[in-house]
């Protein structure tokens, strides 16, 4: 019974205990909830500026490599063999290296851009992109041809070797077989006496052949002129000409063909004087004519600016006169005119030829010197110790 007692006192004082602490709880909670809520206010900070940061250098930031074709790798090959003599393809040299290295020595500068436009300026510049028709060539004030015997710089023979005698082989258009006419060693020669009796010699003019250079071959009653002495003259023209240069030329040969035998040399053919393109020639020269003559067989090579590297103030149009003055000394015309009617005049002032077209004096001139002996005709045969040079400049 006692037992029984004490646990139900246990009990009460147990449920007061817990009701004590309720109580307590519940008043502080309402004392909270009725203090005001203080707003925690930070001061504004002002922010410093950020330093800039140093570029980070990524391989998204690098040039590319300068990716070519194959087609365009031989491209620019090529232009090399022209500009330098060389290729530099087969050496440990990066593509963007050859090309700068083409444009700073072409163009004065490197280029940017897409690598084929860099390319269609290089081969406009140094083998020539624009044309013209030919016909009757531009007169010009400021012109000067000269022809004076004299060694001028030689010209590199890598131009020589860029442009090899043999040009590549035409397949023939399809047609029904006609009987083999004559190959080029069996065709018809004509000798320079009959060529000389052919021209009529205008008595009304005058000529120049006191002005045209004489060989020396040991024997003054007979003075020898270099010319030769068997007809067609033969002329290999520039190969990779652009269509518009290549109808001057052959305009310019069909000019000097209506007064002798003047003819463009087949694939395969051996020529008489051979016409190369070169990107450089000696201060304000045009053009060179060569004279080689050895055992007295002569070879005369033509050294054409291109005309896509004349001086800003010479056209291009100008490749028509120069180029038939060049034929003019290869046919034997080498010298000078002292009128300004004459296709070879030159004039010690900077003043152009009045007409620059082929005159009746240089008809009477060239007949006389077909009329004189060749090289070939003196004792042994005439040998130049070196080649001798005449410059068409401006």
């Amino acid at each position: 019974m006692a037992k029984t007692c004490w646990t139900s006192c246990y009990r009460a004082i147990w449920i007061l205990l817990v009701v004590i602490v309720l109580d307590a709880n519940a008043a502080k909670a309402q004392d909270l909830s009725q203090e005001p809520v203080l707003e925690m206010q930070t001061p504004e900070m002002e922010e410093p500026p950020l330093a800039p940061a140093a570029p980070v250098k990524s391989f998204r930031d690098q040039p590319p490599a300068l990716l070519l074709s194959p087609q365009d790798e031989a491209r620019l090959s090529q232009l090399e063999i022209k500009a330098f003599g060389s290729s530099y393809g087969d050496n440990d040299h990066a593509l963007e290296d050859r090309l700068d290295h083409l444009e700073r020595e072409v163009l004065g500068a490197s280029q940017i851009g897409d690598p084929g436009e860099r390319l269609n300026r290089l081969e406009h510049r140094i083998i020539g992109g624009s044309g013209f028709g030919g016909g009757q060539p531009v007169q010009s004030d400021w012109m000067r041809p000269i022809q004076t015997m004299q060694q001028l710089q030689q010209v590199p023979d890598a131009a020589i070797a860029a442009q090899q005698d043999v040009m590549p082989a035409v397949a023939p258009p399809r047609r029904r077989p006609v009987p083999a006419g004559p190959t080029p060693s069996t065709a018809i020669k004509i000798d320079a006496q009959t060529i000389a009796g052919g021209l009529v010699y205008d008595t009304k003019s005058s000529d120049y052949l006191a002005s045209i250079m004489r060989l020396d071959n040991g024997n003054q009653a007979n003075v020898l002129r270099a010319h030769f002495t068997q007809f067609p003259v033969v002329v290999r023209l520039p190969k990779e000409t652009p269509e518009g240069w290549q109808k001057t030329l052959e305009a310019t040969i069909a000019r000097w063909n209506q007064y002798v035998p003047v003819k463009m040399a087949l694939p395969n053919e051996p020529s008489d004087i051979d016409c190369l393109w070169v990107n450089k020639l000696p201060d304000r020269c045009l053009a060179v004519a060569r004279l080689e003559i050895n055992q007295g067989v002569q070879k005369v090579r033509l050294f054409l600016l291109r005309p896509s590297f004349y001086p800003k103030q010479v056209s291009e149009r100008q490749l028509a006169q120069v180029f038939a003055r060049e034929i003019g000394h290869g046919l034997g015309l080498w010298g000078k005119s002292d009128s300004a009617q004459d296709l070879m005049f030159q004039s010690d002032k900077a003043q152009a030829p009045a007409r620059g077209v082929i005159s009746n004096r240089d008809i009477n001139t060239l007949k006389r010197v077909l009329q004189s002996p060749a090289p070939q005709e003196g004792p042994g045969g005439l040998t130049l110790d070196k080649p001798m040079e005449w410059a068409t400049t401006y």
